[in-house]
């Protein structure tokens, strides 16, 4: 009988043993933690532009006594200075300068080259009729299209460089037009975005 009692006490004893560990174990979980830091700076996007190959000379462009027929051309040199890649555009900043521009249908041309992509706009139907776009034209005239902002060149590396050829032209049928002193009047800015950003998610150039 005495065996038997101690038996009994050594078993109480253990599953109480049993229950504490089980009790204290509830909910754990073992973890191991490595500790980091998120750092970093802002970038830059820049351009250098003129009409110099230094990017000097300003980016007035004069045409003086443009007659009908005739192409003008001019040349801007333009540059990736910031720190990041960057898509390069020419962007029209005056609406009723570019609007005259795109009615003047098929009688004025015009024609943007960049150096690293090739041609990136042409048309010598000229029209702000969006829903005429690539249709077209009269007899001897390309389809209708909208002068506009231009992506010149897509990702272009920090440090690289290209040129914008922008090549204008009355039509010849203005031969019989006396436009003496009319000006041809087209504010322009080039512009660096960020990669796959247009000027017009940025705000400031409505209407394109």
């Amino acid at each position: 009988m005495k065996g038997k009692i101690i038996l009994l006490i050594t078993a109480v004893a253990l599953s109480a043993t049993l229950f504490a560990v089980a009790s204290a174990g509830t909910g754990a979980y073992f973890s191991d933690t490595k500790a980091g830091t998120l750092t970093g700076t802002f970038g830059s996007i820049k351009v250098a532009a003129g009409a110099n190959a230094d990017f000097g000379g300003g980016l007035a462009i004069n045409w003086p006594h443009i007659l009908p027929g005739e192409v003008q051309s001019a040349v801007v040199h333009y540059k990736n200075t910031g720190d990041s890649p960057q898509d390069v555009w020419v962007t029209f900043t005056d609406q009723a300068a570019v609007d005259a521009i795109n009615n003047m249908g098929g009688f004025g041309a015009i024609q943007i080259i960049d150096s690293n992509t090739g041609q990136v706009f042409y048309s010598n139907n000229l029209n702000d009729d969006s829903s005429s776009q690539g249709s077209p034209g009269p007899s001897g005239q390309g389809p209708m299209y909208m002068l506009k902002n231009v992506k010149l060149c897509s990702n272009v590396p920090v440090g690289a460089e290209g040129t914008m050829t922008f090549k204008f032209q009355y039509a010849s049928s203005l031969s019989n037009f006396n436009g003496a002193g009319t000006a041809f009047n087209l504010p322009y800015a080039i512009v660096g975005t960020q990669v796959g950003i247009a000027p017009t998610d940025m705000g400031g150039y409505a209407g394109f």
